[in-house]
């Protein structure tokens, strides 16, 4: 038997694909991830404030930015805030767990 993954994988060609960029694009990704996150608060994800650190967070990386609302839902879901927000991001921190704040459901700084 062979490794699936690894089988998937050699069967296309890689591409790269050019960063993201702060524009109506983007904010159709991010509405559009909003739209199937299984969170129940809306999230402030039409904030253009939202969308530069989404940037900043994930160098415009498709994965990264995927990474990103993924585990800031998660966190939403684990805190009781039920809902993607800026505060929760830290500054200077990559994505994923690392630009999160995990700190108490109330936590309001960006750090």
């Amino acid at each position: 038997m062979t490794d699936q993954p690894l089988a998937v994988a050699d069967r296309f060609s890689a591409a790269e694909l050019p960063a993201w960029e702060n524009d109506a694009v983007l904010e159709q990704l991010l509405l559009s991830f909003e739209s199937v996150l299984p969170l129940r608060r809306p999230s402030q994800l039409r904030d253009p404030k939202i969308h530069q650190r989404v940037l900043s967070l994930s160098e415009g990386v498709l994965g990264r930015t995927c990474g990103l609302l993924e585990t800031s839902a998660r966190e939403a879901i684990r805190t009781g805030e039920e809902r993607i927000c800026l505060p929760r991001w830290k500054r200077g921190a990559g994505y994923g767990v690392a630009g999160i704040d995990r700190g108490s459901a109330d936590a309001t700084r960006i750090r």
